[in-house]
């Protein structure tokens, strides 16, 4: 097939390729040298596939191709809204809902082939847990940049991540292992590791931690999203607070004593728990760098290992402030004559 050279005003009518050939063609064109263009155009072609007449097994090729490129192109544009003054100013705020609509966008891409799986596209049933799970990375992907600049996430997005998960569960699939090469450490992972990654990062007090920190804190649950085994049933009485997370509500994990009697998974941390405690006391004897855990200093990646083993782990756990939309008008006032104008409307004498 014939493939034209990607431009913004030919990207944004029609999808530029019709098979993982050409998409390898138009990627090949891509203008690497500017990062913005690049993920203009990676961005359109990535919303229009869902609509696209092209077959559901090409649209899951055409996905997987896209992910690598896509995954850089984020990685440049995050520079310009992550450790930014808050609140964002208009140019990095502009930066953030872009990489934020491109995340969820690659999670719809893979959302809608869970619907053709039901329809037009049985076939797709051999591939449904890589489905799944790449559905709940992204979704968790937009969740996270919520985190980078202390937000509440939004609880559409906590309900996608929760229905995603809830279908593996249905479909048989939670548990079944698929490659995941394109993140911080290429490993293999599940949909029920890919949902405790996204429940643990929004547990670990996001708003506590540096940009430095949350990265940091998001590359080792790679290493440790396995060790949490989520069940519907109740968890036998055990050192650790009980955690649990309702998938029927616009929320993430909390302590299960405030959650509903149904509709519920419970968090497992007792792995998990086990690992953060061992990997603390191999700090006596490693560095960071010899136990895979970074380039950080020894004091600061122990503290952190606290951290985490407090809020995950220990009585810490659960303690997140909800937050609610208000109307309040603050005025801060730099000096005593603003304040007594505010306060009496009439001028400092």
């Amino acid at each position: 097939m014939s493939v034209q050279a990607p431009s913004a005003a030919s990207s944004q009518k029609q999808l530029q390729f019709s098979d993982a050939a050409g998409c390898k063609a138009w990627l090949a064109r891509l203008p690497l040298g500017n990062p913005a263009q690049c993920h203009a155009l990676l961005t359109t072609q990535v919303k229009l596939l869902p609509a696209a007449a092209v077959a559901p097994a090409v649209k899951l090729e055409v996905l997987e191709l896209l992910r690598k490129p896509v995954a850089d192109v984020q990685a440049e544009l995050a520079k310009n809204c992550r450790g930014k003054p808050l609140p964002l100013n208009a140019g990095d705020n502009e930066a953030w809902q872009d990489v934020v609509t491109t995340w969820r966008a690659m999670a719809a891409g893979y959302d809608a082939l869970i619907d053709a799986m039901a329809s037009t596209a049985p076939d797709l049933a051999v591939n449904a847990h890589l489905i799944c799970q790449r559905a709940l990375r992204y979704t968790a992907a937009a969740m996270f940049e919520y985190c980078h600049i202390y937000h509440a996430v939004n609880g559409a997005l906590w309900q996608q991540l929760h229905r995603l998960y809830v279908f593996s569960e249905n479909a048989g699939l939670a548990s079944t292992a698929v490659s995941d090469g394109v993140g911080p450490e290429a490993t293999s992972s599940t949909c029920a590791a890919t949902y405790a990654h996204a429940l643990l990062i929004h547990l670990a007090q996001p708003d506590a931690l540096n940009g430095e920190q949350l990265d940091i804190v998001d590359r080792w649950l790679y290493r440790w999203e396995a060790l949490v085994i989520l069940s519907p049933e109740l968890l036998p009485q055990a050192g650790i607070p009980a955690l649990a997370v309702d998938v029927s509500s616009q929320k993430g994990a909390g302590l299960a004593k405030q959650m509903p009697a149904s509709g519920v998974r419970h968090l497992n941390l007792e792995p998990l728990s086990k690992t953060l405690r061992q990997t603390a006391a191999a700090l006596k004897q490693q560095t960071p760098a010899q136990l895979g855990l970074g380039n950080l200093s020894r004091e600061a990646c122990e503290k952190l290992l606290l951290a985490l083993h407090v809020q995950w782990c220990a009585a810490g756990t659960g303690r997140i402030d909800d937050r609610t939309p208000a109307s309040i008008k603050v005025m801060i006032s730099p000096n005593i004559a603003s304040m007594h104008f505010h306060l009496t409307g009439k001028a400092f004498r």
